[in-house]
């Protein structure tokens, strides 16, 4: 190549400058930035709510505590209204919400005169008591519920505790345990397909399953030099989500039909040993709690911490956040955080990702709008290098040249 063909230093402190002008924003669009609304509390006398499940449309459910102190079950609309769903009669007024559907069907437990007992509520008939539709004898629980209102959940019944699925056309089905077990499971998320995950006694120990009408009850395994294993949620892919016991700690994982078990890894740090995920979207994003810290994973960028990922004008950003528990199909997560009016008590928050909450200036375009004095930065840097060096012999790029910005850990 002759000299005056060779790329001149300008040039390619432009073409530098443009990759990582397109890195930065594939990073800005690949990674979510997050504003949050504070679900609130029932009362400010006892100012602390938890929240367990969102659906599609961003509500949320769980719990808060009345003005009396009584531990109610809760439905939060998107923009973070609390209503008290109410308990179930001949009880101790103490209820908890743990699943919720896109038809804003709630399922639960609540306390009778026997006990907890399932409950269903639904908008317009209140909060319908499932224990004797179950066949419970003494205490029952429900902890999923999808959108043909499959219910699933655990029922104690001739001394043992069994995980069920109860259809409102098909009544209850039992779905037993693992060959070998001790008369133990519990079921805690059923996806669209009626394909169930829970917790077991099997013969090697407690072990994650899935259950479908088609193979039963199948233990999903435990990841290399594990012990117990338990799934909490499922998405409509099938895929399913969970911790694993390790002595004292526990690892997350990601289980796929035909695959098996994914360790997740975890965010490091002194408490990195306690890993575990709660909640799985339709998209393969996964949510859960690393030592004290909640974090968002994907398959193309790993684990990563929400609190990183919090808008810096939002009034949560640089707080300390813990325990995310589920995550819809909009990429909405609930997660538990500081109550404003006390270093005790937490409250539910909802975050959304900032590209679906009316934020004016998405992430990205503000990177656009650094461009020109960025450019104007590179621009100088290239003249002033060239005012150093006379002539462009295409040699080593300049210490300080544009680089390629990555996503905070």
């Amino acid at each position: 190549m002759s000299e005056g063909s060779r790329p001149t230093r300008a040039r390619r402190l432009r073409l530098l400058f443009a990759v990582a002008c397109l890195s930065t924003l594939t990073a800005a669009q690949a990674v979510p930035t997050f504003r949050s609304t504070d679900l609130g509390a029932l009362s400010s006398i006892v100012d602390e709510s938890l929240a367990w499940a969102i659906n599609d449309a961003g509500q949320v459910a769980g719990e808060s505590y009345t003005p009396a102190g009584d531990r109610r079950a809760v439905r939060w609309g998107p923009q973070g209204l609390p209503t008290d769903l109410g308990d179930l009669s001949g009880g101790f007024d103490s209820s908890l919400a743990q699943g919720i559907n896109d038809l804003g069907d709630v399922v639960g437990a609540g306390t009778t005169s026997a006990g907890w007992s399932a409950f269903l509520w639904r908008e317009g008939s209140g909060m319908q008591d499932l224990g004797a539709l179950v066949g419970a004898a003494g205490f029952s629980a429900a902890f999923g519920i999808n959108n043909i209102g499959q219910v699933v959940g655990s029922r104690g019944i001739a001394g043992t505790t069994h995980a069920f699925l109860w259809d409102p056309a098909g009544g209850v089905l039992d779905l037993g345990d693992l060959p070998g077990g001790a008369d133990f499971s519990a079921a805690y998320a059923v996806n669209e397909a009626g394909r169930v995950v829970g917790q077991a006694a099997s013969g090697d120990g407690f072990r994650a399953f899935i259950w479908d009408e088609t193979d039963g009850m199948r233990s999903m395994g435990t990841l290399a030099g594990g012990g117990a294993s338990a799934a909490y949620a499922i998405n409509d892919l099938g895929q399913a989500v969970g911790d694993v016991q390790f002595g004292f700690g526990v690892r997350a994982f990601l289980w796929e039909d035909g695959v098996g078990m994914t360790d997740l890894g975890d965010l490091g740090g002194p408490a990195a040993g306690l890993t575990r995920a709660t909640g799985i979207n339709n998209h393969g994003q996964v949510v859960g709690t690393s030592g004290s810290s909640p974090f968002l994973w994907d398959a193309t960028t790993g684990m990563i911490r929400l609190d990183t990922l919090i808008d810096p004008l939002d009034p949560l950003f640089g707080l300390s956040l813990d325990d995310a528990v589920a995550i819809n199909d909009l990429g909405q997560i609930i997660v538990r955080g500081p109550s404003p009016t006390s270093n005790i008590l937490s409250h539910a928050y909802l975050l959304t990702p900032v590209d679906i909450a009316g934020v004016d200036v998405p992430e990205p375009i503000v990177v656009m709008l650094l461009v020109p004095g960025l450019w104007a930065a590179v621009s100088r840097r290239g003249r002033a290098w060239r005012r150093s060096r006379p002539g462009d012999r295409g040699d080593a790029d300049p210490p300080g040249s544009a680089g390629t910005r990555q996503p905070s850990p």
